[in-house]
């Protein structure tokens, strides 16, 4: 009995010798270590996990602060704009004439200016009419329409400048109206009162004030002189030669010139034709001469002048 206890006990520690976990070859970590090392590794994927929240919040502050420029931007924007549209309002009110600004000086700029402030306005009231130009690059005209006592006032913009230049005593009534004498050269500007003034392209100086119809003009050319029909029902002659620049004038003689009261101008022929009806004893009698182009400037002009522009 005593010797087979004696052999379960050997069984016994034999069994719990062969169970007895070794340390490990590979890691040399014993079993209690694991627990440290589980900690190590948790710590390091806390860590990754707080760099990835702090890039993203990164990204998000880098995005706010866009958003803040972009807010900033459009603020002062829409602050340009407000006062840009209260300037247009107080132009459509005011009856002054208007003062005109722009911060880059060029060309297109003012173009586009001048545009966008011409299409607030009702143009049954007021208006911005620019006059166009074919040779001059380095200016612009154009006139105001509604505004002052004269109605329509004629301004120069350098586009060097950054504010043009009211022209002096170029302006013209409610009614008047501007036509090219000689495109880029000469400008005429008429009153509905049959006033008229030219304005000098290359000198920006405007002419004193003479009476005549402009629908009858015609300008000379290498000159400073008008033919035209004048507005005095009395005279004794109803067409003169007006030199614009002088103010001298001088009447075209014609026979029987009290019957006369138009004329027409034939370029391709060098020539006028001075025209009129009258009555005599109930009856409509046609009158009509013809004078060459020539003759007259040779007859009533003594001072002539270049054509070129002004750039």
């Amino acid at each position: 009995m005593k010797k087979i206890a004696f052999i379960l006990l050997i069984t016994l520690v034999t069994v719990v010798g062969c169970t007895k976990i070794p340390a490990s070859e590979e890691t040399g970590i014993k079993v209690g270590e694991y627990e440290g090392q589980m900690k190590t590794e948790e710590l390091k994927s806390e860590n990754d996990k707080l760099k990835s929240e702090l890039e993203l919040t990164k990204e998000q502050l880098k995005k706010l602060e866009e958003n803040l420029i972009s807010l900033t931007n459009n603020n002062d924007l829409s602050t340009k704009k407000l006062t840009e549209a209260e300037s247009i309002i107080m132009m459509f009110q005011d009856t002054k004439i208007p003062k005109f600004t722009i911060e880059k000086a060029d060309k297109n700029n003012i173009l586009n200016y001048l545009t966008e402030k011409s299409n607030f306005l009702n143009k049954s009231y007021k208006n911005i009419v620019i006059i166009p130009l074919n040779s001059i690059e380095s200016k612009i005209i154009f006139y105001t329409s509604g505004y002052g006592e004269n109605y329509n006032q004629i301004f120069l913009w350098d586009t060097a400048k950054t504010e043009p230049v009211m022209i002096d005593g170029a302006n013209f009534n409610e009614n008047g109206s501007w036509k090219w004498l000689l495109q880029d050269k000469y400008l005429l500007l008429s009153s509905s009162d049959n006033t008229n003034k030219v304005l000098d392209m290359s000198t920006m100086k405007v002419s004193n004030a003479f009476k005549g119809i402009n629908e009858t003009m015609y300008f000379f050319k290498d000159t400073s002189s008008i033919l035209m029909k004048r507005d005095a029902a009395s005279a004794e002659s109803p067409f003169i030669v007006y030199d614009f620049l002088t103010g001298d004038q001088k009447e075209v003689l014609l026979d029987n010139k009290s019957k006369f009261n138009n004329f027409k101008v034939d370029e391709n022929n060098n020539e006028i034709k001075f025209t009129g009806i009258y009555e005599e004893n109930d009856i409509s009698y046609a009158v009509e001469a013809s004078l060459k182009i020539d003759k007259i400037k040779q007859k009533y002009i003594t001072k002539t002048t270049t054509t070129s522009s002004t750039n």
